[in-house]
Order: C-alpha cells, then structure tokens, then sequence
C-alpha cells in the first residue's frame, strides 16, 4: 500500500534529519562537514521556478547561531515528526480513512492536534443543538478523552510513541483488502489477518 510506503520514507528522513542535525551541532562539526565536502561557508541552493535565480540559504547561521540549542534541536527535530503526520494524514483523509479502524480513528485525532498547533482540545460534538455521545479513543495504552486539553506530541504522545503510531498503522493499511459489494451494496475496505 503506497501510504504505507510513504511512512516507511517519512521515518527515514526523520531519522536523516537526527542524524544531521546532531552532526552540525557538534563542536567538530565544520570538520565533519569538510570531511563531507561542504563547508560551512557554503549556502545551499534550492531551485525556483523558472526565469529566477535559485534560493540561497547560507549554512553558518543554522551550524554556529542560537539555533543549536538543545531546545531548538529537539524543536527542529519534532517539526519533522509533525510534518510526517500532516502529511500521513492528508494521505489518509483522501482515502476516507479507508476501514477507520481505531489505530485510524487514534491517528486521525492526534494529526488533528497537530494541525492545529500541536494542541489536542476535544470538545463534545453537537449536530443541531444537541451534543453527540463521545466514545473514547484507544490506540495501545493511550486514550484521549472528552475534554482532554494536550499537546498532541510532547503531551499525549512522545516521539517514539508517535513513530510508533506510524509503524501500526502502516502495518494497518497493509493489512487492507478491497472486497467488492454484493447485491448493489458498495465494496468496503477490510483488514486480513
């Protein structure tokens, strides 16, 4: 299954980006990083469209600025975890969240958090003027429940707990089979052991 597929590459530039990053911050790091052939003098250039020159965005600042802080890393760092459930998810909302299976419906909640600042606020939801009946939502040990108010990660989840997430739902959707409907009734998605 491509979503899949695209988690599996989602963690692996997760685990690029650590790797990286603890390498520009290290006290040796315009060492290492001749040793690679850049130097921190360099810019790294990023194609524009066409008729303008590339963008230009100079190393130093990032490798011997504020930015190396150990808050600032762990931020930075984080930020591609985010990015990966945002777009996991996007994949996932095209899909209809295929069976909504509650490994699913888990995610679905947590990549809500984290479009919306990284806050988990969960309010009771009404449809014309009366409110819905809340169930709550399990994946593992975690719940989130009926006015929960959480940083989705750092909070609810760490990071390890949201790759994690990641891990069960890829091995979720590859679980997935179509299977036609019957009778006029519509196919339906439909985990296999």
């Amino acid at each position: 299954m491509e979503i899949a597929d695209l988690i599996d590459r989602l963690k692996g530039n997760y685990a690029l980006s650590a790797i990286g990053l603890a390498l520009t911050v290290n006290e040796n790091a315009e060492d290492l990083m001749c040793q690679a052939g850049v130097s921190v003098k360099d810019s790294i250039r990023v194609s524009r469209s066409k008729g303008y020159d590339k963008y230009e965005l100079p190393i130093a600042p990032y490798v011997q600025g504020p930015e190396t802080a150990h808050a600032q890393q762990k931020a930075m760092v984080q930020s591609w975890l985010e990015l990966s459930i945002l777009h996991v998810g996007h994949q996932l909302a095209a899909n209809s969240y295929f069976d909504r299976a509650p490994v699913l419906k888990f995610f679905r909640h947590i990549r809500n958090g984290v479009a919306h600042g990284n806050r988990m606020n969960v309010l009771p939801v009404k449809k014309k003027g009366k409110e819905q009946k809340w169930t709550d939502v399990v994946w593992r040990t975690f719940v989130i429940k009926l006015y929960m108010d959480a940083a989705a990660i750092g909070g609810v989840l760490r990071g390890g707990d949201a790759l994690m997430l990641l891990d069960d739902v890829a091995d979720h959707l590859r679980s997935l089979k179509w299977v036609d409907g019957k009778k006029g009734k519509k196919g339906q998605w439909v985990a296999t052991p």
